[in-house]
Formats: structure tokens, C-alpha cells, sequence
């Protein structure tokens, strides 16, 4: 996503670099990556409002996920979810 008046700056981004499958520049986070032999997973993680400084916790939120895998030579977006350990 993109908020403000960022949206021709990433219009033109996607435009000269059509590689880019997806760009959020409002939102702080952070990228987790699962790699395998055979493919590499990665999931967009998001703080709300960007914000990675809070009084309360709140917790991340998924803002993508994306697969490519061997031999491929382009990221796909998937609904698969990477496994953390210890996570529920």
C-alpha cells in the first residue's frame, strides 16, 4: 500500500523497475525469510501506523507474503506461512 502523495512516486517506481511486485513505504517493519534448498519464503511484517516505539505493545501484522522457488526466476505471492518455532 501507499499513502499521501507517495502514490506517482511509487507509480513511477513500478514503471521503470516492473521486477518490484509490491512496495509499501508508509509502514514500518520488518522481513522475516525461511530459506530451503528448494525455495525462499518471505513475509512482510508491519507495525501499526508505523510506529515502532509504543507505551503498549502491539504486535506486528502480515502485510505480504511472498514464494520464489528454485530455478524460478520471479517472487509469487503465496498464503503459505512460515513456521517459527514455539510459535502457536
Amino acid at each position: 500500500g501507499a499513502g499521501g502523495d507517495l502514490g506517482p512516486a511509487l507509480e513511477f517506481i513500478r514503471d521503470v523497475r516492473p521486477n518490484i511486485r509490491w512496495v509499501d513505504a508508509v509502514l514500518r517493519g520488518f522481513t522475516l525469510l525461511d530459506i530451503t534448498e528448494d525455495r525462499v519464503l518471505a513475509e512482510w511484517w508491519h507495525f501499526e501506523d508505523g510506529v515502532t516505539e509504543q507505551e503498549t505493545y502491539a504486535p506486528p501484522f502480515l502485510g505480504k507474503t511472498f514464494r520464489v522457488d528454485h530455478g524460478v526466476p520471479h517472487w509469487v505471492e503465496t498464503d503459505e506461512a512460515i513456521a517459527v518455532e514455539g510459535q502457536a
